[in-house]
């Protein structure tokens, strides 16, 4: 039996929260400020401020997660709604296939669906939306980062207003941060922070394979 060449696997985690302003690299022909900061609009639009592609072939994405955090609730009359129907939210997240230089690029032809979740909203609590695929887009496959828009309707498909919803982006913060796996609050070592950050996050968690060269 032939020797047989070992491979060795990299896990790497990578967290970061979405900017409060533009990375001015990418302006003025990237992306259209007034237009991504429009005050009016019922979504949120989220720009992560990730590498623009990998050089490493052998680099794969394995997991890509935006975190959002919904606000609690303090008008639920979910004590008298057996069937949740009043407290269940249709949350819904999109890539933008090409970066918002102007309003025509805020058609749904420029949007392309990611994930989407049916919540219940009771108290508050994490939503996990997969965004993998739309991650490997930008880092291994060389295509521009858009940013994302999160759309949140009621059951009744009646579009709310995310803002009021889902807690926002704490600014003072750095946009990347070193993240370790989560520690579950049943763990002896758990202790609840005193001065949480509910801020949006995308945790991405990669893999890179290598063979030792005896060259």
């Amino acid at each position: 039996m032939g020797y047989q060449t070992p491979v060795f696997v990299t896990r790497q985690k990578f967290c970061y929260y979405p900017v409060c302003d533009l990375p001015t690299i990418y302006l003025p022909d990237y992306v259209n400020r007034s237009i991504w900061f429009d005050t009016g609009s019922r979504h949120i639009r989220y720009f992560f401020d990730i590498p623009s592609s990998s050089d490493d072939p052998n680099l794969v994405i394995t997991s890509a997660v935006i975190r959002l955090h919904l606000k609690r609730r303090e008008d639920c009359p979910c004590a008298y709604d057996a069937d949740h129907s009043t407290s269940r939210l249709h949350i819904k997240i999109y890539q933008y296939r090409k970066p918002i230089r102007s309003h025509a690029r805020l058609r749904h032809s420029n949007m392309r669906l990611i994930d989407a979740k049916m919540v219940t909203w009771d108290s508050a609590r994490w939503v996990n939306l997969q965004v993998t695929e739309a991650i490997s887009r930008v880092l291994t496959r060389g295509r521009k980062n858009g940013g994302f828009e999160v759309h949140v309707r009621d059951m009744e498909e009646n579009v709310l207003d995310a803002k009021t919803i889902i807690d926002p982006t704490v600014c003072s913060m750095s946009t990347d941060y070193e993240c370790t796996d989560e520690i579950s609050p049943s763990d002896t070592s758990y202790e609840e922070p005193v001065d949480p950050n509910f801020s949006p996050v995308l945790e991405i968690t990669t893999t890179t394979t290598s063979r030792l060269d005896h060259s």
